[in-house]
């Protein structure tokens, strides 16, 4: 019997095998694609959180019941982009020194921020998301129509966010 902690792994190496239909290269092209998927929605949530806490202004209540919808929405879709990876093989890595470290956007301050610029950080973080899928999904629509459909939905709800939070500028 093994002591104390397992050791981490962030390959799709495991005691058990998971059982898939995709080719080891396909897992690889999705695990590709999703990883830093799985990384900027969590890094949503959490900015979304932040800024959730730190609005202020004349539409402080608004701004801010907006952002909760939003925070679901990605850590839903966070939680459906891993569960999709261990289904296929792939362990999804969303630690925070993963999150931290892999994150591409600056983090916002850590401070009060008005309601207009609250809605320019998220209109802005949505959009660099939103655009990062759409410039995955070829490679990944060519080995795995499953994890291709999984990022068109992700971009319909991210575009629909954009959308909703953009024309409250």
């Amino acid at each position: 019997m093994r002591k104390g902690p397992r050791p981490m792994s962030t390959t799709s190496a495991t005691d058990i095998p998971i059982v898939t239909s995709l080719s080891s290269e396909a897992a690889a092209t999705v695990a590709a694609a999703l990883q830093p998927t799985l990384v900027e929605l969590i890094d949503l949530a959490l900015t979304g959180k932040q800024l959730h806490w730190a609005v202020v202004g004349k539409r402080f209540k608004p701004v801010h019941e907006h952002l909760d919808e939003l925070i679901d929405q990605h850590r839903e879709y966070s939680d459906t982009v891993a569960e999709y990876m261990s289904t296929v093989g792939i362990i999804p890595d969303g630690r925070a020194v993963r999150v931290a470290s892999d994150a591409t956007m600056d983090p916002v301050a850590a401070s009060f921020l008005d309601d207009e610029a609250v809605i320019d950080l998220m209109t802005d973080r949505i959009q660099t998301v939103v655009t990062n899928i759409r410039e995955r999904m070829p490679a990944v629509a060519a080995v795995d129509v499953a994890a291709e459909d999984l990022l068109i939905e992700i971009t319909r709800v991210l575009d629909k966010q954009l959308w909703m939070t953009s024309t409250q500028r």
